[in-house]
């Protein structure tokens, strides 16, 4: 009798997991995939999304500085977006001071409370923008 409860269990078991490999394989192949550039920074996506990472990369110039500001309301993972665009933006120069960067990143934040003047804004993604600072003369 009690082989019998182990048996049913784990045929219990097994079905539960069919359902969910079912439903994963269906949303690989129902939903459009990643384009290449993004496909490789999948692994990123817990900490912020690949096509504002991707975005950052054509719209900061190469060995530009940059800082990071995370929005209210994120998982631990998001408020870690920085992490992602450090690694990603290289050559780019990471600062935590949103004050002396050239770029901000607004990662599901308002740019208009970043409290740093700038000349213009561009959309990365949905909640995710860049802000090109502008500088005093004087002043680095």
């Amino acid at each position: 009798m009690l082989a019998g409860l182990v048996v049913a269990l784990e045929l219990w078991a097994a079905v539960g997991h069919i359902g969910n490999i079912a439903r994963t394989g269906y949303r690989a192949v129902a939903k459009p995939s990643y384009p290449v550039q993004e496909a490789d920074l999948d692994p990123l996506a817990f900490y912020a999304f690949p096509e504002a990472i991707v975005r950052a990369r054509d719209v900061i110039p190469p060995h530009a500085t940059f800082a990071v500001v995370t929005g209210p309301g994120l998982t631990w993972t998001q408020r870690l977006a920085d992490v992602a665009f450090k690694l990603m933006l290289l050559p780019r120069i990471y600062t935590p001071d949103r004050h002396r960067a050239q770029w901000v990143i607004a990662y599901r934040a308002s740019s208009e409370t970043l409290g740093v003047p700038y000349s213009r804004e561009i959309g990365l993604a949905p909640n995710v923008n860049v802000i090109e600072a502008v500088r005093s003369v004087g002043r680095r």
